[in-house]
């Protein structure tokens, strides 16, 4: 019988060829998945470290984005003091003089020369914890946390009341990780200032800050109740709850902040973050992310949601235009290059075929997917969405192959890229090198039952036919309605001679697909 090896990607194609096959040609299975966004193992999960990776579902991969790329970052710093007048000239300067100096220096935000006032005033007067606490505000200001310890601590112990200091201190600790020490600190201006909302948020913050939002709920509704105006509160409560799952609440907190506060970025894109991750309604996700991006257009993560979500809509041009401002903030960011291929695939798909419109987008995709790979060579899902502008798109099997190999030997445990592997084989007519990726196929995914139909085409053209009716009768076990497997076991039980399966799967098919059904019969009939 005449063999005729069809290539489809989406479905109508499949239905066309059926009506125009020549009975007792074997049928190729549509390709598992198909590469619409929400079911593309091509398209990215966001990167960085998250549970529950997939490369074969595009949602449900995806990790947290870094909590200060769309969370608040730590209250807001302790006001310096207005600079009290300085005596005019060094000679006969007393400690509250430099200390006075010190502040007029750090308010023209001429730190060296405000730390070496403030040094000179502990010097002269080691009591005044007020140069103390200033010398631990510039060494936290520079981010050398460890140095600025010692002189906060000194000025708690001149002033045990002194909570500006104790509050610094807090700070200092969070960001040393001396997670303990931040609470102490914390709790002591909250039990000298009951009234205060302040330590009762930078609690709250501290445990999310340690991914224990259960135990942030309290604080935090305990600095809303003090203060119900509180945007900040309500934003890192919104996040406490989406961290949790929370998602109603989650939402509520968040809109309460923008509420409070219009203005307020980080509660529009961590309003984003929860229809995006948690619930992932990726229109609403839209409105949010553009709104934080229009408030705060520097934040790479929060293009890489939108063009993601874009993509998952659709809506590819957008998706386009996002993922090239998170590549322009971010021109290491491996993932939003993977994502922007994505988009620039989808987008040459919507042209005529092999018009320049086309072409131009295809090459913008493999120079985006190249890229991406550039910046993480170990990127299995560039690879693989590399390999589908190869095959799908620019029909350069070899090259598809090659991608495809790449992406394997990264992650071997993709069920998906291993059938398209062998697909791409069985598309060059090299049907004994598609059995090894297609058995590893069903093997990492048993209930795969277009990877069995496509595992019996390879038998079935290597004349290996009893092998090829087991992987068939496999993909109807799994798929009772499976029309193409059924009509293809058919051919395999006649290659067999057994005219009573082939009759089986013909009385079959005349209830699944009829058209299938009568080229089986005239095959059957020969």
């Amino acid at each position: 019988m005449r063999i005729i090896r069809l290539h489809f990607s989406r479905r109508a194609i499949l239905v066309a060829f059926l009506l125009l096959l020549p009975c007792g040609s074997a049928i190729r299975a549509q390709r598992a998945g198909g590469h619409d966004p929400g079911a593309d193992w091509t398209k990215s999960v966001v990167g960085g470290a998250g549970a529950n990776n997939s490369a074969t579902a595009s949602a449900s991969g995806r990790a947290s984005t870094a909590r200060h790329a769309s969370s608040p970052p730590a209250a807001q710093r302790t006001r310096r003091r207005p600079a009290r007048p300085v005596q005019s000239g060094k000679q006969g300067m007393d400690a509250d003089a430099y200390n006075s100096q010190g502040d007029e220096f750090l308010n023209a935000g001429k730190y060296d020369e405000a730390m070496a006032a403030y040094k000179q005033a502990v010097r002269l007067d080691p009591a005044l914890a007020e140069a103390h606490y200033s010398i631990g505000w510039i060494y936290d200001e520079a981010k050398e946390y460890a140095q600025a310890v010692d002189p906060l601590r000194q000025a708690v112990r001149l002033k045990p009341d002194y909570t500006t200091a104790l509050s610094e201190l807090g700070f200092v600790y969070r960001n040393l990780k001396r997670y303990n020490e931040a609470f102490e600190a914390y709790r002591q201006v909250a039990r000298l200032l009951p009234d205060d909302p302040t330590p009762q948020y930078e609690i709250g913050w501290t445990y999310n800050e340690m991914d224990q939002c259960a135990q942030a709920i309290e604080p935090l509704t305990r600095a809303i109740r003090l203060k119900p105006d509180y945007a900040e509160a309500h934003n890192e409560l919104g996040y406490a709850y989406r961290k949790l799952n929370r998602n109603s609440e989650a939402i509520l907190e968040y809109k309460e902040a923008i509420r409070l506060k219009p203005d307020m970025a980080l509660a529009h894109l961590g309003l984003g973050d929860v229809y995006y991750y948690n619930t992932k309604e990726y229109g609403d996700a839209v409105v949010a992310y553009k709104e934080g991006l229009r408030l705060k257009p520097d934040n790479a993560t929060a293009y890489f949601n939108l063009g993601w979500s874009n993509n998952e809509l659709k809506q590819y041009a957008e998706a386009q235009k996002a993922l090239a401002a998170a590549v322009r903030l971010k021109p290491d960011y491996a993932a939003a290059y993977n994502e922007l291929g994505y988009a620039y695939r989808k987008l040459g798909g919507e042209q005529e075929d092999n018009s320049p419109q086309a072409k131009e987008r295809f090459a913008e995709a493999i120079a985006a997917y190249q890229q991406a790979i550039r910046l993480k060579p170990d990127y299995a899902l560039a690879y693989s969405g590399l390999g589908d502008v190869y095959y799908y798109d620019t029909k350069q099997y070899p090259l598809a192959i090659e991608a495809y190999r790449q992406s394997l030997s990264i992650k071997p445990d993709n069920a998906t890229v291993q059938f398209n592997l062998g697909w791409s084989y069985n598309d060059l007519g090299r049907y004994a090198e598609a059995i090894g990726p297609l058995k590893q196929a069903v093997q990492l995914k048993p209930e795969f039952a277009e990877a069995h139909n496509e595992l019996g085409y390879s038998y079935h053209q290597l004349g290996r036919d009893a092998e090829a009716v087991e992987a068939y009768r496999q993909a109807v076990r799994l798929e009772q309605d499976y029309a193409l497997a059924h009509y293809n076991l058919g051919l395999s039980y006649l290659a067999l001679g057994n005219r009573n399966g082939a009759m089986a799967e013909y009385q079959i098919l005349r209830k699944l697909k009829p058209e299938s059904a009568t080229k089986l019969l005239d095959q059957i009939n020969k």
